[in-house]
């Protein structure tokens, strides 16, 4: 199996001292969100469970250290999972930030209508099966996973990164596709 490998570029990275503070921001919030993307493809790679995260990164830790042995079948049984935490998240403040867009009154079932129809969201709730509603569906996800740690986590660091927010959505989405 191949393992991942850091961008070469995490350790090159750096602030000039000639930068404003809001280019100081944005890299810092878009550095903070790949390498906590690189993380999650981490803990898929090593197969750590779904969980809370202290207990996730304990497990890759303790995995990447080599002193665990990992006994599980190589490849997990039943169907691959959708909806990872890290896509729950973007889901999360996906659509808070759009129901802050529109007015403090709009609901999340109206967000969640409109996120179903915006691509990516459209192309990732159509394979989701017969007769299920797409907004639904979001609507589900987000308040199981409203009030999750790395949801509030993800919220206070997107909130000072609107130029990547976009692209984030759609690495999110497109890394929790069936393949």
């Amino acid at each position: 199996m191949k393992k991942s490998r850091l961008p070469a570029n995490v350790l090159s990275r750096h602030l000039s001292v000639f930068d404003s503070e809001v280019v100081r921001k944005e890299n810092l919030d878009r550095w903070f969100f790949e390498e906590l993307g690189f993380v999650f493809k981490l803990f898929k790679e090593y197969r750590i469970p779904s969980g809370p995260l202290e207990s996730r990164l304990f497990h890759l830790v303790i995995s990447l250290s080599g002193t665990h042995q990992d006994h599980r079948p190589t490849k997990p049984a039943g169907r691959r999972k959708r909806w990872t935490p890290w896509l729950r998240a973007v889901l999360v403040v996906s659509v808070d930030r759009l129901r802050k867009k529109k007015s403090a009154t709009s609901s999340i079932e109206w967000a969640c209508q409109v996120l179903s129809k915006q691509e990516p969201w459209a192309s990732f709730l159509k394979g989701g099966g017969r007769g299920v509603d797409p907004a639904e569906a979001l609507r589900k996800q987000y308040f199981e996973f409203k009030d999750d740690e790395f949801a509030e986590l993800m919220a206070r660091t997107a909130a000072n990164s609107e130029s990547a927010w976009d692209e984030i959505v759609m690495n999110a989405v497109n890394e929790s596709r069936p393949h």
